[in-house]
């Protein structure tokens, strides 16, 4: 004869509040009215050159702020910025190529859990400065441009707490730039020339995000 054991009410009872309480937990993650201050961090290369005794660093770097208009979607601004150098001590010329930029941005948190998929869309504005030093034994040569950069994105995010989340994802990134370039017809003469530039470009980057508000 098979005899059925009680339920335990306590321990069904604090299983229903667990449950309750990461439920309630996860949803005021992203709940209207708090804010989201992070960064992305992409295209982070170093390299070593040994024929000309030299180095290039390259970072990019997109801090931003958010505001959650609606539960799950954030809405904000972004200030990306990246820099490329190439420093030798013997052969080619120095060169940095510095870029800042602004724009809005939504993101649309999917679902409930810590583990939240995300999709958006962001676009910025940049401005760009190029410098060549000692280029030919010339003095030093200054560019400068612009460009623009519509990305779609998708990703997830993990938040670790109601405070703090990492993410990662993929852009894609429809680039239109205007930049000024050189020609060295000889030795002497150096001319100054507009360079258009558009293409499309998939990128990875990770992030992480602090949240504040009630």
């Amino acid at each position: 004869m098979h005899v059925s054991k009680p339920i335990d009410m306590k321990t069904t009872g604090f299983t229903l509040l667990l449950l309750l309480t990461l439920v309630s937990a996860a949803l005021a993650q992203t709940e209207k009215g708090r804010w989201q201050v992070g960064a992305q961090v992409g295209n982070l290369t170093y390299q070593r050159y040994k024929v000309y005794d030299g180095h290039s660093l390259s970072v990019n770097l997109t801090p931003s702020a958010g505001y959650f208009v609606a539960r799950n979607l954030l809405a904000g601004v972004s200030v990306p910025f990246s820099n490329t150098s190439n420093s030798y001590k013997a052969g080619p010329s120095d060169y940095n190529n510095r870029s800042i930029g602004i724009g809005p941005f939504i993101r649309y948190y999917v679902g409930n859990s810590n583990v939240k998929p995300f999709v958006g869309i962001g676009f910025t504005y940049n401005s760009t400065a190029i410098r060549y030093e000692s280029l030919l034994n010339l003095n030093d040569i200054k560019l400068k441009g612009s460009s623009t950069n519509l990305v779609p994105a998708v990703g997830a995010a993990w938040f670790i707490n109601r405070n703090v989340l990492l993410s990662a994802g993929f852009g894609y990134s429809f680039y239109h730039a205007k930049n000024q370039g050189f020609l060295q017809p000889n030795p002497n003469t150096l001319t100054v020339t507009p360079i258009t530039e558009k293409y499309q470009k998939l990128s990875f980057d990770v992030g992480f995000a602090l949240l504040f508000g009630k």
